[in-house]
Order: C-alpha cells, then sequence, then structure tokens
C-alpha cells in the first residue's frame, strides 16, 4: 500500500501494522476480507475493505485531505508528504490511461478490460474462462502476459479483480 502523511496509523482488520519504510508497506494478510484503514488527526479517514484469494495482492492508495483547519496546509509545510500526496494523485487521477490502448487485452482463457471501481479508482477487471484454465492458471497467465509484454503495466500495481465466466 502507498499512503501520505506517512505519520498516518495504518490498521487492517484493527490491528496497527508498521509500515516497512516511508509512505508504503507491503502488509501480508491471509485470504479472506480484510479492512484496511489509514487515519490521522485531521485527516479524513481512508477506509477500504478488500478481499483476497491466495495468492492475491490489492494495492492500495491513500490519499489523505485534510478535514480541519490545523492541517489545511499540511502538504505546504511537509514536502516529503506532498510529493507524495501529487504522485499518489497523480495516479488516481491519470490511473490506467497510459496503458489504455493495449485493451481490451485477450490471451489463452482470459480477457482483460479496464473498469471503474465504485470510488472511479480504475482498474482491470479479467474475465477467467473456467472451462478453459482454472482461475489460478488465469492468474498466472495474466501476471505471466503483462511480464511479458511492453505494456508499462506492473501487476503488483493496479487492482486486478478476477471474474469467472
Amino acid at each position: 500500500m502507498q499512503y501520505t502523511p506517512a505519520a498516518a496509523v495504518v490498521t487492517v482488520d484493527g490491528v496497527v501494522v508498521s509500515p516497512v519504510s516511508e509512505h508504503y508497506a507491503k502488509i501480508p494478510v491471509t485470504p479472506g476480507t480484510h479492512e484496511v484503514s489509514v487515519s490521522m488527526k485531521g485527516f479524513a479517514e481512508h477506509l477500504q475493505v478488500i478481499t483476497l484469494e491466495d495468492g492475491d495482492w490489492y494495492p492500495v492508495y491513500a490519499l489523505l485531505e485534510s478535514n480541519s483547519a490545523e492541517t489545511r496546509n499540511y502538504y505546504d509545510n511537509h514536502v516529503n508528504d506532498q510529493v507524495a500526496f501529487e504522485g499518489l494523485n497523480w495516479r488516481r487521477m491519470t490511473g490506467l490511461g497510459e496503458v489504455s490502448e493495449f485493451f481490451p487485452m485477450r490471451g489463452y482463457g482470459f480477457e482483460a478490460v479496464l473498469k471503474n471501481l465504485e470510488n472511479d479508482d480504475p482498474h482491470v477487471q479479467v474475465t477467467c474462462h473456467i472451462d478453459v484454465i482454472s482461475r489460478q492458471e488465469c492468474k498466472t497467465v495474466v501476471r505471466s502476459t503483462l511480464a511479458d509484454a511492453p505494456y508499462l503495466l506492473d501487476a503488483s500495481d493496479h487492482v486486478f479483480v478476477f471474474i469467472d465466466n
């Protein structure tokens, strides 16, 4: 996950987790549904519920926005957090537009299209044809296809939603 401000508190299922470095953390979780929260006094909380299957990862991007007079100019006064905020906001705004020319993408047992989640964050929706390959094989093939092609799309940086057909 990537988030800003760096001093924010990150919890998964109500348990505070320690980031591995400033603004960025890889947080291992078990398969299932998890609630991720990023919060800091003076900012609106970022709350996201994610569901993972075995072997999945799900990038979470949290840009906390001021909701009080005390933090109104926070990013102006904290350069590292401002740079992180601008970078994350750019990623949210541009989304997958830079690779849209490569979609829809089709391969052995799958089709992938660009969609927007309920919060307007872009994601890649992959339809796995389970009459051809299993869901796990589908995930492997999709990630391999992306790794081998010049899509400029890192599967670990984008949200992939897998559905069965």
